[in-house]
């Protein structure tokens, strides 16, 4: 019996040998990222799936997101919406922004985020960082959790760039994805908020048009000699040479 077995054993193998070498055979996502079938598991919300979330010959398509908010996995951002501004771990005052996707692959695309001024289109904080989606069931590619390391973190205040106030009222917030070659914008017309960063921070203050360096309540000085006649509070020193660049020539 050992022969008829051993043949019937090695035309199996060659079959798929042959199988392998036309280019018949198809790989589980799950070991090559390159195919675009996703592998039989139920989503994972704290991994990127690394293969095509949609269809790569459609368009991207993109929905806003905010990542403070009730919605778990971001909040839709619609037109004139509040967004709540945050203190993160590294200081300042940022938006949490983001975008759930479709036709973009879950690891290898770029998502970037920029507040605009809504006159001039004059950008104000601009973040860009690589997106981490997940394949939702709903066909859709969400970010991934936590959601503070998936999203870009938009910096906004201290306000060092702009003559308006950077909190209570309307900003452009334009949020681009780009796979390659392809890419995909969408803009929302939003009013900042300084409720969710007060606690840690006095947003109004440091969002305000004419903040300087050193004004806002809490400011660290330097205590360290000038080279003049004592400690100087380096804050104002600079906040002094802010002003004077924004004052009208």
């Amino acid at each position: 019996m050992r022969g008829p077995l051993l043949a019937i054993a090695l035309v199996a193998a060659t079959a798929g040998v042959a199988a392998c070498s036309d280019g018949a055979a198809v790989l589980d996502a799950s070991v090559d990222s390159r195919f675009d079938a996703p592998i039989d598991a139920p989503p994972d919300p704290t991994q990127c799936s690394p293969w095509m979330i949609g269809d790569r010959a459609a368009p991207i398509e993109l929905v806003p997101l905010s990542g403070l908010g009730p919605d778990v996995g971001g909040t839709e951002l619609v037109e004139g919406a509040d967004v709540l501004m945050m203190v993160p771990p590294q200081g300042g005052i940022i938006l949490l922004v983001g975008v759930r996707a479709r036709n973009v692959p879950g690891c290898s695309s770029q998502v970037t985020a920029a507040l605009r001024d809504p006159a001039t289109g004059r950008v104000v904080g601009l973040e860009s960082r690589p997106a981490s989606l997940y394949a939702r069931d709903d066909g859709w590619a969400a970010p991934t959790d936590p959601l503070f390391a998936s999203m870009p973190n938009l910096a906004v205040c201290p306000n060092l760039t702009s003559d308006r106030d950077l909190y209570d009222v309307p900003w452009q917030l334009e949020l681009t994805i780009e796979d390659g070659s392809r890419r995909a914008t969408v803009t929302r017309t939003i009013v900042p908020r300084c409720p969710g960063a007060t606690p840690f921070a006095d947003c109004a203050c440091l969002c305000d048009a004419d903040y300087v360096p050193g004004m806002c309540p809490g400011a660290p000085r330097d205590g360290g000699e000038s080279g003049r006649t004592g400690p100087v509070d380096a804050g104002v020193e600079v906040g002094l040479e802010v002003a004077a660049r924004r004052a009208p020539n």
